[in-house]
Formats: C-alpha cells, sequence, structure tokens
C-alpha cells in the first residue's frame, strides 16, 4: 500500500465475509478503521469481486464507502493486483 498523506494510522483491516461464486472467482466485504488527521476516525466498507488468474495471481474490482465519525463520508473505487511469493 502506497502512503496516503490525509491519514495516520491504520487502526484495523479485516475481512467481513467472502462468498464463493465458482472455482475461481469469489466476491467479499471488508472493513478498516483509520484515524485522520486530528483525530477523526473513517469507518471504512468494502465490496467487491475476484477473480483467481493463476494459482498464486489474483484480480479485484472493488468499491466502498467511507464515514467520518463526525459526519461526512468519502466513496472509493480501485482495482488490485495479488500474488502470493
Amino acid at each position: 500500500m502506497l502512503p496516503n498523506p490525509t491519514y495516520d494510522t491504520l487502526l484495523a483491516h479485516g475481512n467481513l465475509a467472502t462468498r464463493g461464486l465458482g472455482e475461481r472467482t469469489c466476491t467479499f466485504v471488508e472493513g478498516a478503521l483509520i484515524e485522520q488527521r486530528g483525530n477523526s476516525v473513517l469507518i471504512q466498507f468494502i465490496h467487491g469481486y475476484s477473480y483467481l488468474i493463476a494459482p498464486t495471481v489474483e484480480l479485484d474490482v472493488h468499491a466502498g464507502l467511507g464515514f467520518f465519525e463526525g459526519g461526512g463520508g468519502e466513496g472509493l473505487v480501485g482495482v488490485g493486483v495479488s500474488t502470493l511469493f
């Protein structure tokens, strides 16, 4: 993950649910708590789909929403590549 100058600390990140959709595809829901500068906490929920293109390589697309504890929010959309070494 590249450093993001907006946020100070990733407090927690985890997979909340995963469901297989076939032999190589699945859907997932993740959550994160991020402490922002100024002591505001961002709660993020991310939903996505992944596809296993090789035994050790996975592609995913995801979108999510984040909510600040004092109100307001943000959205995100992304793609990713994961590999096992």
